[in-house]
């Protein structure tokens, strides 16, 4: 049934102009709102930010001497998971949805230019512009990131971060360099962090191993097949020791072994066959891990499509007489 809304007299059609011009307007205006609630939220922020600091930020010692966290975990990445258990939480008065994309990166500018007037070594200001670098990143405006994210590592070395820190700054900026093509600056980066961790922690301590993984795909990007076999080969077993079957890391490192080989196309049969079955166990451990939809499950489900399709293509299937 109709319902009338008080019009009096017969309705008359608009014009297509007029009608494109009111969505235009009510578009402008949806937007206006959801940037005026990201203003408000970084307004509560600012006075969160002052008893995340009483309350978070001046026991990190106390949590690192504890146990809680780790001791090598960057303090800006400590602090921005403080700042999301808060009380009042960072960005509250914005939906999810509404921080991710173009929006998002807008925030952490929006966030940035709060704190751009605040002294170098402020803590916040710090955190504003990781915001930013990773903001830039997630919404695909890696030149920009990239440039950010320089920005970052020059100033935190300027202020005395701690090696751990700058190796954790120096690792985003090889992704980014990897991602924008810059590979050898990215493999030769990624090298740097590596040998790093490998001097400070050992071989077998998480942070080597993730930067292990990391050099890996650089290598494989390189197409230096035989180098990231050959590094993959005697460390990935360390990690099944060391973080377990389950690890991200650990299903990282399988699957890379595993690209090392089919993607070569020097490799034996034998080891196709091989590849393929490591990347099968590698979903099932996904899937049981994170689910079926999870990233990390797509991409292992990824190549072991690519793994089975350079299998079939070295031998295919005999046809039925």
């Amino acid at each position: 049934q109709q319902q009338h809304l008080g019009v009096v007299g017969p309705l008359v059609d608009r014009p297509a102009r007029l009608v494109r011009r009111e969505q235009s307007l009510g578009e402008a205006a949806d937007q206006v709102a959801r940037r005026r609630r990201v203003r408000l939220a970084l307004a509560q922020e600012q006075a969160v930010l002052v008893r995340v600091r009483l309350e978070v930020g001046l026991d990190l010692g106390r949590l690192e001497s504890s146990g809680v966290v780790e001791c090598d975990v960057a303090r800006p990445a400590l602090v921005a998971d403080a700042l999301e258990l808060a009380p009042a939480r960072v960005l509250v008065a914005v939906d999810q949805d509404e921080v991710e994309g173009d929006l998002g990166a807008e925030a952490a500018e929006l966030r940035w230019k709060t704190y751009l007037g605040r002294p170098e070594a402020d803590w916040a200001r710090r955190l504003a512009m990781s915001a930013l670098g990773n903001g830039l990143a997630e919404t695909m405006h890696h030149t920009d990131a990239l440039s950010v994210k320089e920005a970052e590592f020059s100033m935190e070395r300027r202020l005395g971060a701690s090696e751990v820190e700058l190796l954790v700054l120096q690792s985003n900026l090889a992704i980014t360099y990897g991602t924008l093509g810059r590979v050898e600056e990215a493999l030769q980066m990624k090298r740097d962090v590596y040998n790093a961790y490998l001097k400070l922690h050992g071989e077998e301590h998480g942070n080597t191993l993730r930067a292990t993984n990391n050099y890996a795909v650089s290598l494989l990007d390189q197409q230096r097949f035989k180098e990231a076999r050959s590094l993959l080969r005697k460390t990935t077993p360390m990690a099944r020791r060391v973080l377990g079957e389950r690890h991200e890391t650990t299903l990282r490192m399988r699957w890379n072994y595993a690209r090392a080989l089919y993607r070569d196309d020097a490799t034996t049969l034998d080891d196709l066959r091989d590849a393929v079955s490591t990347l099968e166990d590698t979903v099932r451990l996904a899937r049981h891990v994170f689910g079926g939809t999870h990233p990390i499950t797509e991409a292992a489900e990824c190549f072991l499509r690519d793994a089975r399709a350079a299998l079939r293509a070295r031998d295919p299937p005999s046809s039925s007489p």
